[in-house]
């Protein structure tokens, strides 16, 4: 599809220059509030001048007509055409926004057209990219992220202060961990934060991911589940399992009361505020977060697991630490574009067991050490040989009935904004949940 089939208006984009170049950083701002990139200008000679302003301006350098030409260098006829720019008729900053709007609009329909193209190369050629060209299209629509000016940031910062100063906090901005003395030990996570949960397989990760998704959604939070390891009625029995106390294995041998609780846990976690989905690519991750916030804003996003993430495989020329870097660093900016709590589970390699089942350290996260680089907070799920409750000797490999659960250690070994911190947990294994008493 050629660029001249595309919805454009070289006019209103020419305007909305002449009034940047015209009004100096005043204009400049209101541009950048309401949304514009170099990527909302169609016409190429528009995008270049709109990005050598943001270079100039970056700079502490001014962006008169003369700084513009003297930093472009343009040829004589992109030189006219620039003046030709500012010889329109000044436009007022009444007027500034609505041409703004219009121009995020035209982007929005330039981009939707692209979006549909590929969605129908997808449909015949490669349907599995399909939910993710989707999600695009959704999020391209309800886009409306607008940058903060430094005054505004400021002034959010000082109410929170304010806030603080008065005892009081801001509980939308957090997310438990669903038990009071989690919260205490390692401090709710707060929006933006990446948190990665990691240890050896078979040690309750996706248990402890379920009980945080499922006790943020029953408390009216919005929560994404990408369960890439068991399906999503898997995941729901998994969580009723752990809410009732009742295992869904065991339903055909309960008394009615039992079966019934069980039965009422589906139904509190059906009308909580959670989607299930298994997008295998970044690409199909990011597309559906940005599409589920668009609709309703989200407030949690959980993957289970890292490894199962198809980018995470390395592509040509590429390690496998590389790849991984890669997809960890997506994660956590999309926990701070949207300002989410994305949580991330991983696995860490056989270190800690050939050194005497010791606690895991950060060096122990498998594949990359960008895990713990790009990482808020790292938490550690760890079964020491001793039950630090009992001081006894234990194993998972222990037959359930004789030993229905074991003591693990919760280990924060690195929380950026939070500290580190330490939790004694028992993990029930019938119900595959946690439990403090």
């Amino acid at each position: 599809m050629k660029l001249s089939d595309h919805p454009i208006s070289l006019a209103n984009e020419q305007r909305v220059l002449a009034c940047e170049i015209d009004r100096g950083t005043e204009a400049l701002l209101t541009i950048i509030e309401t949304g514009i990139t170099p990527a909302s200008f169609a016409d190429p000679f528009c995008r270049r001048i709109h990005e050598t302003v943001l270079g100039l301006h970056a700079t502490g350098l001014p962006f008169a007509l003369q700084d513009i030409l003297e930093c472009m260098k343009p040829s004589f006829t992109e030189a006219s055409s620039l003046m030709d720019i500012t010889r329109s008729p000044n436009e007022s900053m009444i007027v500034l926004p609505r041409l703004c709007s219009e121009l995020r609009s035209l982007e929005c329909r330039r981009r939707t057209m692209v979006l549909t193209a590929k969605l129908s190369t997808a449909a015949k050629d490669d349907p599995e990219q399909m939910s993710g060209i989707i999600g695009e299209l959704l999020a391209t629509h309800a886009d409306t992220a607008k940058a903060m000016s430094w005054s505004k940031i400021c002034d959010a910062a000082t109410a929170g202060a304010i806030d603080a100063i008065n005892g009081k906090t801001d509980t939308t901005a957090l997310v438990s961990w669903g038990w009071p003395q989690l919260d205490q030990g390692f401090e709710a996570m707060a929006k933006g934060e990446l948190v990665v949960i990691a240890a050896r397989p078979g040690v309750g990760k996706s248990s402890l991911a379920r009980a945080v998704a499922s006790a943020a959604a029953i408390r009216g939070q919005s929560v994404l589940f990408e369960s890439l390891e068991v399906s999503a009625q898997q995941m729901v029995n998994g969580m009723a399992t752990s809410l009732s106390g009742h295992s869904f294995k065991e339903l055909p041998d309960l008394l009615p009361t039992h079966q019934q609780r069980f039965l009422q846990s589906i139904t509190t976690l059906r009308e909580a505020p959670m989607q299930v989905h298994q997008d295998r690519t970044m690409a199909g991750i990011i597309a559906r977060t940005k599409a589920t916030h668009a609709q309703a804003p989200l407030d949690v996003l959980v993957i289970d697991y890292l490894g199962l993430v198809a980018d995470c495989e390395p592509a040509k020329g590429q390690t496998k630490a590389q790849a991984v870097g890669t997809v960890t660093k997506a994660l956590k900016r999309l926990a701070m574009e949207l300002q989410i709590v994305v949580i991330c589970l991983s696995q860490i390699n056989r270190q800690s067991v050939n050194e005497g089942n010791r606690e895991p350290r950060l060096s122990d996260l498998r594949d990359s050490g960008d895990i713990e680089q790009d990482a808020d907070r790292v938490c550690f799920i760890h079964m020491p040989d001793e039950c630090p409750f009992t001081k006894r000797a234990q194993s998972h490999l222990d037959d359930v009935n004789e030993r229905p659960r074991f003591g693990c250690a919760l280990i924060q070994a690195k929380g950026r904004n939070s500290g580190t911190g330490f939790g004694a947990v028992w993990f029930n294994r019938r119900l595959a949940r946690f439990e403090f008493e």
